[in-house]
């Protein structure tokens, strides 16, 4: 039995390796509708490697990358899991209007938007985009970038909503709980800046 997950961010070939040890039952899971494999090479992609084995067995009948021949209907139906707990309703509107034509349903706890941030929509819409205004400090060592400019609004940010005021001094006014907190970047420069 083999459970691949996230596999739908994987090449083909990657899921068909512990398929082929003598599987009799496998559970695929992902979302070939959001993240596909990460393929870098032209060759690569005519070669059908930007599409998962998930998303060849849910194949709709849509046009495939490259325009590869895949059959006109899907081999299995994914199960969709219908009910989000993590966002905010003005965050998962949008991939539940693009991606699943309308069918999630928001079951996240109602929290108040943080005060002092300038939300949209008198924070009825929960995306804050920071506009650091500069590509200074933007460097990369090895595949991995880190930019100063981002790092210090992100501290800006961080220590508001905890708290310290934008200036760092300390307001003792605590907006958020620590554990309410997640700075998330896919870069390990930027992480060690």
């Amino acid at each position: 039995r083999v459970l691949v997950d996230e596999c739908t961010q994987s090449v083909e070939p990657s899921t068909l390796i512990p398929l082929s040890r003598g599987c009799t039952h496998m559970v695929l899971i992902g979302d070939h509708r959001q993240l596909p494999p990460t393929v870098i090479t032209e060759e690569a992609k005519r070669g059908g490697l930007e599409l998962s084995l998930f998303a060849r067995l849910a194949h709709d009948g849509s046009t495939a990358p490259g325009g590869l021949p895949l059959g006109s209907t899907a081999v299995v139906s994914p199960v969709l899991l219908d009910e989000q707990r993590r966002m905010h309703p003005s965050i998962s509107a949008f991939p539940s209007a693009h991606f699943y034509g309308g069918c999630i349903r928001d079951a996240a706890p109602d929290r108040p938007p943080i005060p002092g941030v300038p939300w949209a929509q008198a924070g009825e819409m929960r995306v804050l985009l920071v506009d650091v205004g500069s590509m200074d400090g933007e460097a990369s060592e090895g595949t991995s970038w880190r930019n100063a400019a981002e790092v210090d609004a992100v501290l800006d940010l961080t220590r508001f909503v905890l708290g310290d005021g934008a200036t760092g001094q300390g307001t003792g006014v605590s907006r958020l709980p620590v554990e309410e907190l997640a700075v998330i970047t896919p870069y390990l420069q930027q992480k060690n800046a």
